[in-house]
């Protein structure tokens, strides 16, 4: 053991303070995994502000304007993963000496005032405030990294999580599709994304996309849907996609998938 602490909980949580203790352990040979942004960030008014800034400055003097759409949507995304991953790992920096500092201070009050039960309330909602408001963002990432998302619907139950699990499975793997057109089964990815091209082909006229229809689709998305391979989730994804640099890249990305068929790397 290495280290051990007293500190202050949210009183939404419990009634009681939390011991801590630190143990060293032995390495452990599992990777990072694959990035995933932090959709809490998109709340946060300090991110929204860096984030259209940079994306401004980059469209503005960075983007090559030769190149096609496509192009130009994985270079914004793939700045916006540079200033995510950049502004989370100062936020996590600053956040871990705050809270304890605003545990210290705290403790200090306490001590200093612990016969003066008026001037306590006056000073001590403040801090404890603070500490809660920091406190739930390290549960919210938490929650996020492990993946127990249903737990905020207080879906307890063991079999209702692994049926949550299952479905979620399925909703993520096609193993087979049939081709509109042929009836064969298509069962590796070249075939399935064929049959797929021509079933849509029939079923969709081709009109143009206004941004509008972009604009309001990208704000009825799923709140906790998972991102793609870019690692970006649906919610800052609608800040790229409502930023004012971003709008005739992103029209044209769009009508150039229902056109041309032509789709961006990530």
């Amino acid at each position: 053991m290495s280290d051990a602490t007293n500190s202050f909980l949210r009183p939404e949580w419990t009634g009681h303070a939390l011991v801590t203790k630190t143990y060293t352990i032995g390495l452990t040979n599992c990777g990072k995994g694959i990035w995933r942004a932090n959709p809490h960030l998109a709340k946060n008014p300090r991110y929204r502000q860096k984030l259209a800034n940079e994306i401004e400055r980059f469209v503005a003097t960075k983007l090559d304007y030769n190149l096609s759409a496509q192009d130009k949507w994985d270079l914004i995304k793939r700045k916006t993963k540079q200033v995510t991953i950049n502004f989370a790992r100062h936020h996590d920096t600053w956040r871990k000496p705050r809270i304890k500092v605003l545990q210290s201070e705290r403790n200090n009050l306490l001590r200093r005032y612990r016969s003066d039960i008026e001037c306590l309330k006056l000073l001590l909602p403040e801090v404890e405030g603070e500490l809660s408001k920091l406190q739930q963002e390290i549960v919210e990432i938490q929650m996020l990294k492990a993946g127990r998302r249903w737990l905020e619907q207080s879906e307890k139950s063991p079999g209702n999580i692994k049926h949550i699990i299952d479905q979620r499975v399925d909703q993520r793997t096609v193993a087979m599709l049939k081709h509109p057109s042929t009836g064969e089964a298509c069962l590796d990815m070249e075939t399935k994304l064929n049959a797929t091209e021509s079933f849509y082909q029939d079923l969709y006229t081709e009109e143009p996309i206004d941004y509008d229809d972009i604009l309001d689709g990208a704000r009825r998305t799923p709140k906790q849907g998972s991102p793609g391979l870019d690692g970006i989730g649906y919610e800052i994804l609608y800040l790229l996609v409502s930023h004012p640099s971003c709008r005739d890249i992103i029209h044209q990305v769009f009508n150039d998938a229902v056109r041309l068929a032509k789709f961006p790397k990530s």
